[in-house]
């Protein structure tokens, strides 16, 4: 009988044994603890980005993109360029607020919404990244770094509580939502001209408005909280000083002679005006003069010592029949500026023509004390104010 010497085939091996998958899942255990936080991570980093992102779109939305520029010009101001001021809700970002904008072509400015403002799904604008609605207010106050915030945009982040330390803040500060305008006004020959009357137009909360001053001894003016915007100002200069005109003349310099230049398009009639100034000893002087004809003059002569009883003196107003200084023609256009940072200064805006020039002259200037006595009125500052409302200052020279 032969014995087989072929070998026994082993079975095959079927499955894990306990301890491979014991081991299989404690390494899928310790994967999932390594990705799933980072995923986490990832996902709350990319909520945060990207409600950081929108937040900064919701700002620009209000107040414009400065980097948007075309010829070298600015050329979005977002909400607050048209409403001249922030909205009052995110909403009122793509929701028509009332007045709805329109222009003014005398002013050459405008005002009201003009929106939308952004763009995107209804609503999307209005949750951040987590869901939760973004804060809006527009309560000044100042910041930490103690610089003025006009209004802030607020997320609660993650914890979509206030105050869990990981909220998010957007602030829109006054530097970037208003400025100060400021500038100066000159005749055609480059003189300043002084208590001339400029205007600036803006909207405000989407009304338009207009501020106005009268620019200073060296023709300067000035505005302040203007919202940035495309704006316009203009010169509306009346009755105006004609510089160095102011002298003091006569035997004992007891005459004053002035300049004033009409520079507004229309005729001006005044009636009266009032003199203030200061000299010592105290005087009041006795006659008028407008344009080489007396209109006013005190009763009453010779050197007897008592001529300046019923002269006129410091404050007083001296009334007289109508006089028109002759306007000159000119229309007076605002001109458009672009307000686009935290001080605007304009160019030197300047009022074509020298203006029709007439000759004041206020005359015998006597001591109040002694009467008959004449005054030097050399280098004696002036205030003259006319019924019109024009007020001019000067200091006369020696004749």
């Amino acid at each position: 009988m032969e014995v087989s010497s072929k070998p026994v085939k082993s079975s095959k091996r079927k499955g894990f044994t306990l301890i491979e998958i014991i081991i299989v899942l404690s390494i899928l255990a310790i994967l999932m603890g390594i990705a799933v936080p980072m995923i986490y991570r990832q996902l709350a980093s990319s909520a945060e980005q990207a409600t950081k992102e929108e937040m900064e779109n919701l700002k620009k939305s209000f107040i414009g993109d400065p980097e948007k520029v075309q010829n070298g010009v600015r050329t979005d101001f977002g909400a607050i360029g048209d409403w001249g001021g922030l909205l009052p809700s995110l909403q009122a970002l793509v929701e028509a607020q009332t007045p709805a904008w329109s222009y003014d072509k005398e002013k050459k400015a405008g005002a009201g919404w003009k929106g939308p403002y952004i763009s995107g799904e209804e609503g999307e604008y209005l949750l951040d990244g987590w869901g939760n609605e973004y804060v809006y207010s527009t309560a000044d106050y100042t910041n930490g770094k103690g610089e003025l915030v006009d209004g802030k945009i607020v997320s609660y982040g993650p914890s979509k509580a206030v105050g869990g330390g990981d909220d998010l803040t957007i602030e829109i500060l006054k530097r970037e939502t208003t400025t100060k305008v400021f500038g100066y006004i000159r005749d055609s020959g480059g003189n300043y001209l002084f208590k001339a009357s400029v205007t600036i137009f803006f909207p405000q909360n989407g009304e338009l408005f207009q501020q106005s001053c009268l620019t200073d001894t060296k023709g300067y003016y000035e505005f302040s909280s203007i919202p940035f915007g495309i704006r316009s100002v203009q010169a509306e200069p009346k009755l105006v000083y004609m510089k160095d005109s102011a002298k003091a003349i006569g035997n004992e310099w007891q005459n004053v002679e002035f300049k004033v230049g009409n520079f507004s398009e229309g005729d001006i009639t005044i009636n009266s005006l009032k003199a203030e100034y200061v000299v010592t000893p105290a005087a009041w002087y006795r006659a008028l003069q407008i344009g080489g004809s007396t209109k006013w003059k005190a009763a009453g002569g010779g050197k007897d010592g008592k001529d300046g009883k019923d002269g006129k003196g410091s404050g007083d107003t001296v009334t007289f029949s109508s006089y028109t200084l002759a306007g000159t023609g000119v229309k007076r256009e605002p001109c458009t500026v672009y307000i686009e940072s935290s001080e605007a200064q304009i160019p030197d805006i300047y009022i074509a023509g020298g203006g029709n020039i007439t000759v004041f002259g206020l005359n015998d200037f006597r001591d109040k004390a002694k009467g008959g006595a004449f005054v030097d009125m050399t280098g004696v500052n002036f205030t003259v104010t006319f019924s019109d409302g024009s007020v001019i200052n000067f200091t006369t020279q020696g004749g």
